[in-house]
């Protein structure tokens, strides 16, 4: 068992890897399918060094975008025109090939 501080000092990092569970838009997936994506995708980690880098730069590029989305003045969105939701489109398969 964990010790108080030791615990602590864990929180921060589970509530950001948490947060990027939920920038990838699977915060509302069973829990058992975003652990099975995630253990499959990180068995393939550790052998397709390609893939590896592909990702990297995904996630680097989508970091940068949510950085300047925190940075950017909180202005509600005008809805009204365009007919949306509010729902984000996706993004893409998961497991496309690499070609």
């Amino acid at each position: 068992m964990l010790r108080e501080r030791e615990r602590k000092a864990c929180t921060p990092r589970l509530i950001e890897y948490g947060g990027l569970v939920a920038s990838a838009g699977l915060d509302e997936e069973d829990k058992g399918t975003v652990l099975g994506l995630l253990l499959e995708y990180a068995r393939r980690l550790l052998v397709d060094t390609k893939a590896r880098q592909h990702w990297k730069e995904l996630g680097d590029k989508e970091l940068a975008v949510l950085a300047r989305q925190a940075s950017a003045p909180c202005v509600p969105p005008d809805n009204s025109a365009s007919g949306s939701t509010g729902e984000q489109a996706p993004q893409g398969e998961v497991g496309e090939s690499e070609g």
